[in-house]
């Protein structure tokens, strides 16, 4: 039987999708969801990835206020990430951006959690 490879068309600049990844690689499993959402993107073939380092910047009041601003700037389309300060979860939800939480903490209301 004939296997056949999948297409992966190019895309236009204006079909990307800006995809910010928030997960750090001090743990195995989350540098395997890093490796894990890397490999789904290249099949996209539209993703434009950014991964920050959460730890310990986000905790930092003026450096998360220099990343957060940093991510405004950028405008994802979503974020996927870890976050477990309530401060910098907070500031994140005021981006009013998509937030996928990948370890659900604390398991805060509102926040989609996987």
């Amino acid at each position: 039987m004939a296997t056949r490879k999948r297409q992966v068309r190019k895309a236009k600049t204006s079909e990307f999708r800006r995809i910010l990844v928030l997960l750090g690689t001090r743990h195995g499993f989350a540098r395997e969801m890093i490796r894990g959402i890397t490999q789904f993107s290249r099949e996209q073939a539209n993703w434009d990835l950014r991964r920050i380092e959460p730890f310990p910047f986000l905790f930092q009041a003026a450096t998360r206020d220099r990343i957060v601003a940093e991510i405004k700037t950028w405008k994802p389309h979503g974020i996927l990430g870890h976050v477990h300060d309530r401060d910098a979860l907070r500031a994140i939800e005021r981006l009013r951006r998509p937030f996928v939480q990948l370890f659900d903490d604390h398991g805060d209301a509102g926040t989609t959690s996987i």
